[in-house]
Order: structure tokens, then sequence, then C-alpha cells
């Protein structure tokens, strides 16, 4: 039986693409538990593939890449089925308004948290709502999100330069759809941002009636991690 499984498992190992990370549930069919962690134990003590973190692994390459921190994480979230969304300060930290610590890097998620080691870095999974994860599902959420993160305090002008120059007109003409459940300092500084397209009057659930079914967010997920990257280009 072990004999079978270790060929079993060299075979799917021969069928992976170049730098495809991939997970111990994925040999699960191949044998009894222990004999499986047999097998992987020996692939690792001959160099044949590498443990990133618990769970995961990828064959050894042979010019010694490995992948990123980030990378990483979104795998260990595939393999979980955890729905993910950047966390801001990371996605503002890209933007230059704020600083990151470069040792950690955090992923919202509505699952539990979680948290790993890689390479020096920690990847935390962050528990959160699924109002602020559905955020991150357009340009125009991840923009309320960022401002959201920043807080009160961050400078009014670096908001309106912030909105202005990352978000289009259109975009900027749909910002009613975002509101509902952010905090009413938020919608204060937004009114004051951009009155052209939010009257002073305008109250979060008034954004309701602009809801549409596009927008409705499926919290059951498929098993892969809903992760977008910010990107205004």
């Amino acid at each position: 039986m072990e004999k079978t499984t270790a060929i079993l498992v060299q075979r799917f190992l021969l069928s992976l693409k170049p730098r495809q990370i991939f997970f111990r549930s994925e040999l699960r069919g191949f044998g009894s538990a222990n004999t499986i962690d047999q097998c992987i134990y020996r692939l690792i003590e001959s160099d044949r593939i590498i443990r990133l973190i618990e769970g995961v692994y990828i064959r050894h390459q042979t010019d010694g890449w490995l992948p990123s921190a980030e990378e990483v994480g979104r795998a260990k979230a595939k393999e979980l089925g955890r729905i993910l969304a950047e966390e801001p300060k990371t996605i503002a930290t890209k933007l230059g308004l704020t600083n990151l610590d470069g040792c950690e890097i955090v992923f919202y998620t509505t699952g539990r948290p979680l948290s790993f080691r890689y390479q020096g870095k920690i990847i935390r999974f962050k528990e959160t709502s699924a109002r602020k994860i559905k955020l991150n599902d357009s340009r125009l959420g991840k923009a309320v999100n960022i401002l959201w993160y920043l807080g009160p305090d961050f400078p009014l002008e670096d908001s309106r330069w912030f909105l202005r120059k990352y978000l289009h007109r259109e975009e900027r003409q749909q910002l009613r759809q975002e509101l509902p459940g952010v905090p009413e300092w938020l919608l204060t500084r937004l009114k004051g941002l951009l009155p052209e397209y939010l009257p002073l009057g305008f109250r979060s659930y008034d954004s309701d009636a602009f809801e549409t079914e596009n927008s409705q967010y499926d919290l059951r997920g498929d098993g892969f991690p809903m992760n977008k990257t910010f990107d205004f280009n």
C-alpha cells in the first residue's frame, strides 16, 4: 500500500505545472493519513518538494524560486475555501497614502482569524464584516474602504485629491450604491468631498434604493478566494 501511495503521489507531482502550489488535502485519495505524511516527509528530505506553511507545498524549483508571502496567503485561502479581501491598509500603502509594517500581510475574511509565518513574515486572516469585504468588489468600494481605514483625522485635502485623482466621473456617480452601513463621520466627509454627487440631506440608508442585482454579494463562495488587486489604471 505504501509503495502504491508513493507512485500515485509521484504521478501527481509530475502533473503539476512549474511553480504550481499544491496542498496536502489533494493527496488524501492516495492512501491513509499516516502513509501520506510519511511520503511527504521523504519528499521534503530528498528536496523534491518544499513545505511553505502547514498543508501547503511546492515542487523544488531548479532556479530556487519561491512564491511571495501574499501568494502563499492566497493559496491557503483557496485550500480553506475562504473569501478574502485585501486589507485597506495594504492598498493605501501601495498608493503611498500610509506606511505598512513589512513584517505582516493582512487579509480580510469572513472566516475565523488565522495566522501563519512564512519567510520571516506573518500572514494574518482578519475576521471582518461581510459589508467591508463587499466593498472590495469594485474600485469605488475599495476607495471608500481606504478612507474608512484612514479615519476622520486623515487630511481633508489629501482625501479630496485621492478621490478625484483615482476615481472616474462615472464611478463617482455610482457612489450612493456603496454607502449602506458606513459610519456617520465617513458619510459626512464624503458629502463634503463630493457634494455634487451626495447632497447634504443624503442619508446612508437612502442608498438602498440604488442597489442593483449585480451589486448583491454572494457569501456562499465557491472554494476560491475573491481577492482582487487594487488597480486604478
